[in-house]
Order: C-alpha cells, then sequence, then structure tokens
C-alpha cells in the first residue's frame, strides 16, 4: 500500500460543465434578483416585506453573482490548455 493517492482530476468537460453551470448563476443573479426584483424596490424606495427581506434578497445576489465569477478563470484555463496541447496553432 503506497502512502501517495492516485491524483484526482477533472477532464475537459467536468470542467466546461462547471464553468457552464456557475456562469448560468452568475446570469440568472445578474437578470433575475438586480434586474427584475431588486433595483426596482430600490429606485422606488419601497420596500415588500420590509428591510430584512431587502437584506436578503441582497445577500442572494451577492452569492449567486460572486458564484458565477468562477466561470472565467475555468474557460481561461481551458482555452490555455487546448492552446499548449494543440498540434496545429494555425487552425
Amino acid at each position: 500500500m503506497t502512502a501517495l493517492s492516485p491524483r484526482c482530476s477533472f477532464s475537459g468537460t467536468a470542467l466546461k460543465t462547471i464553468a457552464c453551470i456557475t456562469m448560468l448563476v452568475d446570469h440568472i443573479g445578474a437578470s433575475c434578483i438586480e434586474a427584475g426584483l431588486l433595483l426596482p424596490e430600490l429606485e422606488t424606495g419601497e420596500v415588500s416585506g420590509g428591510a430584512w427581506n431587502q437584506i436578503s434578497l441582497y445577500q442572494l445576489d451577492r452569492v449567486l453573482r460572486f458564484t458565477g465569477r468562477l466561470a472565467f478563470p475555468i474557460f481561461c484555463f481551458l482555452l490555455v490548455e487546448g492552446f499548449v496541447h494543440t498540434h496545429d496553432v494555425k487552425k
């Protein structure tokens, strides 16, 4: 029995799936929460359900947006890996 376990890694397809899901989460936060729910209440100064509802909605928006920011570095990593491992750079 060896002391080191075999290294677990993600395939390119798994990384693309993770990046697509995190990008979808980011877009949900941007389009639904910010544009659809949060901004109209902030512009009019009205808060339905009290200030706690607005604070929790804002926190949910931040969590969705920060989670979605993982997509860009993952896609950049996949882009560089594809460039490094290509056989014909001109294509």
